[in-house]
């Protein structure tokens, strides 16, 4: 049987560095821009004051629509 240990994980505190990112969080920050931001006077003019507010959430990835299957838009969706 071998006195290998499987697994080399040290135990205990240890320290890295994080080269991928820069040291100033604020130079990513104002570097990045929205792919709709083109598109705000557009949300806001399509905005209904205290009903439906369109805008833009920056940087989600990922986007999930229900429809109730018995409703209008439910019928509309089916072939």
């Amino acid at each position: 049987m071998s006195e290998k240990p499987y697994f080399s994980t040290q135990k205990g505190p240890v320290k890295m560095a994080e080269t991928a990112t820069p040291a100033n969080p604020e130079t990513l920050r104002a570097a990045r821009r929205s792919p709709a931001s083109h598109l705000a006077p557009t949300f806001e003019s399509g905005s209904v004051a205290g009903t439906v507010a369109l805008k833009e959430i920056p940087f989600q990835t990922m986007v999930g629509i229900r429809v109730d299957r018995n409703s209008d838009a439910g019928a509309a969706s089916r072939p």
